[in-house]
């Protein structure tokens, strides 16, 4: 059915129009949101305009005395009703928002909103003819005193929520005629206030910062603020968003000429234009060039703070900490003799060395490949701490929570995730002369590495841990690497593997990859793969048909763990291998087809099914990364009721719809999801144009197996993979700005 025959009119086009037009009532309301007003413009015709859902997505919104911006074609249509005929005007709008109530229309606003019920026409008379023009104002600025000379002061309180409520309520509906999605909106309601469109229309590319389209944002700046293609403020927000483009990328920097391609292929289009831009953003202080490199400012600034942060910490010596209780203390080196004997194991030469260095400097990087024991480095160095400074904080962490929860199970003492350290923390409660050790360091970017700076007050020591041949930050920046080739710092590498039996030939393989070097490995058949330990290579035209071949060969063979470099891999990997394997299992379900969608989205796991939980939920003791198995499932009634069982390692929970959402099957996981984790045997898939597959994620890939790890597909993406490291692609000033302080 057309809109016309729906409300039983004959149309004629008009054409486009572009309005403001004032809601004289409410019409009718869509089915599945939006509406229908009769409204006046200013010219004095009258239109019902009609509002598709995002335009209007609460009709109760909706009342008299509201002016639209309204554009769009108009139909000239003949409207049966009541036995007779009449032409009205139908205006269908393309694009449409509230304004917000101004003085010219406030009264009328005042007599139409449902909010301000009890404020008649009388009343609302005597208020514009006490204040005046003023009288807008007034109600802004929450002036109930003054509104009290005609109202009651309850009814001045109302009239106040209600403009304040009308004003977030047309912004929203402003800012989502921009294009901007809901979330964003939000987002720039929140921080800007009442202010939000004035600011916004002040300068229309701070939009860019609450994570809008370059071209959504530059056509609104053009079309509706008027922003010329040569504006000042279009050419610095045009270098700062392709600096920002690069950011996305790790790095904190790029060139002049990578910065102008980005600018020409990309977002302004035209060299000369580009050139200008990269002058009059470096002379308006929106970028800050250093040593041939461009950086926005944030970034410059940031990394300058972490370099100098550095350079206090190296150059500050190691004293007799106030919380030691007497000089008296045991040496370190009889602190390692007792922690050995109650451990009942050695320590490598290298691990008391690195106790030693960390115990006796403000920071020491403990670093090494997978398996060294770093973990083992830190137990004993609590122990001399707890020795020497019984009193001392220690806070220990990593960027991931699964990596945290490991740190609580080696050490026994608590561990949290970086994001929760800098929300539960700041100098105010942490004491002088704490420890900080951050482990997984490889992965931590400089933003995170420099919010955990800015909370420690003077004295703190800090311990970095990590392996910079492990995946780099997903974030910009390369802290731990800038910092490995400072000479100067105390420093400490593990190189004895004690994860691994060197008989697997591992290790071996793992430390080849991580110099730069693929060994031979001979090529096996799938029929020939059995339990025998080591490294293995399949050739194999369609890798992910063999691996999910495989993975049924080595089940019962202990754990096994398919690892992929890519999401969708492993999206492809679980569906497969689920059906393969485990489609006859029980499966999650509704009681009916009420809610088919959330059925489709959330019931479809099984009994035996490995999942993976994707956030930090402290209150049930899950880190973003805990693995678990689906023990048992449920028909759900409702969207609150359970769904289905499922085990973390000994901690089982009821998951209903929601906490599903948070959960993905886990016969598969990508590279980064299974770092600081570690099964039997280890299947990866690695395609011939896998062109993101670099050192890094196969070393990390490697070291995650104890006994077996099988490579399947193309050996020559592999040996082109060893020699590429992604951390290198990466420009950054902070290894700069170090050199020049040390």
């Amino acid at each position: 059915m057309t809109f016309a025959d729906e409300h039983n009119v004959s149309a004629q086009f008009g054409g486009e129009v572009t309005l403001e037009v004032e809601v004289l009532r409410r019409r009718s309301k869509g089915d599945n949101g939006g509406g229908i007003f009769w409204g006046e413009c200013i010219y004095g015709r009258k239109y019902a305009v009609a509002l598709n859902f995002k335009q209007l997505p609460n009709y109760e919104h909706l009342h008299p005395g509201q002016i639209w911006f309204v554009s769009g074609p108009v139909k000239s249509v003949l409207v049966k009703k009541g036995g007779y005929t009449r032409r009205e005007n139908w205006l269908s709008a393309e694009e449409a928002y509230a304004l917000k109530p101004s003085q010219p229309n406030l009264a009328r606003w005042i007599s139409g909103s449902p909010a301000c019920k009890g404020i008649g026409s009388k009343k609302v008379w005597m208020l514009t003819k006490e204040f005046g023009d003023s009288l807008i104002e007034i109600i802004r600025a929450r002036d109930v005193a003054a509104l009290s000379r005609v109202l009651t002061p309850e009814a001045s309180e109302t009239l106040c929520d209600a403009l304040l409520a009308e004003s977030k309520i047309a912004t929203i509906s402003w800012l989502d005629s921009v294009g901007l999605k809901p979330n964003v909106a939000t987002k720039i309601l929140n921080f800007y206030g009442d202010q939000a469109e004035k600011k916004i229309t002040g300068n229309p590319y701070r939009m860019l910062s609450f994570e809008s389209q370059w071209n959504r944002v530059d056509h609104f700046a053009r079309e509706r603020v008027g922003v010329k293609i040569n504006d000042t403020r279009r050419l610095c927000a045009a270098v700062e968003e392709a600096l920002y483009r690069i950011l996305k990328t790790g790095s904190t920097c790029a060139s002049r000429t990578q910065v102008k391609r980005k600018l020409v292929d990309s977002i302004l289009g035209d060299s000369k234009l580009s050139e200008s831009a990269l002058t009059i953003a470096a002379e308006s202080g929106n970028v800050v060039e250093h040593d041939q490199m461009l950086a926005t400012t944030g970034s410059w600034l940031i990394e300058r703070s972490v370099a100098q942060y550095i350079e206090l910490l190296a150059g500050a010596k190691m004293e007799a900490s106030q919380l030691q209780l007497s000089n008296k203390h045991p040496s370190i080196d009889a602190t390692i003799a007792k922690f050995e004997v109650e451990e009942g194991y050695e320590l490598t030469a290298e691990q008391k060395d690195a106790v030693r260095m960390a115990a006796t400097n403000k920071l020491c990087l403990i670093i090494g490949g997978a398996g060294t024991g770093k973990t083992t480095v830190l137990k004993c160095l609590y122990q001399v701490i707890n020795a020497s400074e019984p009193f001392a904080q220690i806070y220990q962490m990593a960027l991931a929570g699964k990596a945290a929860l490991r740190m609580t199970d080696a050490t026994a003492r608590p561990a949290s995730t970086i994001c929760a350290f800098t929300k539960n923390n700041d100098q105010d409660n942490i004491p002088p002369g704490s420890w900080i050790v951050i482990d997984e360091s490889s992965m931590v970017d400089v933003l995170s590495f420099a919010n955990i700076l800015s909370r420690l007050p003077s004295g703190c020591r800090i311990v970095l841990v990590g392996d910079p041949y492990q995946l780099p930050p997903v974030g910009p920046g390369k802290v731990l690497n800038a910092l490995v080739d400072l000479p100067s710092l105390g420093r400490v590498e593990l190189k004895v593997v004690k994860r691994q039996s060197g008989k697997t030939g591992i290790p071996l393989v793992a430390g080849n990859v991580r110099e730069g070097k693929w060994p031979e490995i001979g090529v096996s058949e799938v029929g020939d793969l059995s339990a025998e330990e080591g490294v293995f290579f399949i050739n194999s035209g369609s890798p992910l048909d063999t691996v999910v071949d495989l993975y049924g060969r080595l089940l019962g063979l202990g754990s096994v763990q398919i690892i992929a470099p890519l999401v969708k891999a492993c999206d492809e990997l679980n569906v497969r291998c689920q059906e393969k394997y485990n489609s006859s299992s029980e499966i999650a379900s509704w009681h009916s087809d009420v809610n088919l969608s959330d059925k489709i989205a959330f019931g479809r796991y099984r009994v035996g099914d490995p999942v993976i939980f994707k956030i930090n939920d402290y209150d049930r003791d899950l880190r973003n990364g805990s693995m678990g198995l689906v023990s048992a499932v449920h028909e759900a009634r409702e969207a609150q009721d359970t769904l289905c069982t499922i085990s973390f390692e000994g901690n089982s929970i009821e998951a209903n719809q929601s906490d599903l959402q948070n959960v993905s099957l886990a016969y598969a996981i990508t590279v980064h999801k299974s770092q600081g984790s570690q099964w039997d045997r280890v299947l990866m898939p690695v395609m011939a144009d896998a062109r993101n597959v670099e050192r890094s994620m196969l070393y990390t890939a490697i070291t995650r197996s104890v006994k077996q790890i099988v490579l399947v597909g193309c050996q020559e993406a592999v040996r082109n993979a060893v020699k590429r490291v992604a951390v290198d692609d990466r420009a950054v000033n902070l290894g700069k700005l170090l050199a020049a302080r040390f």
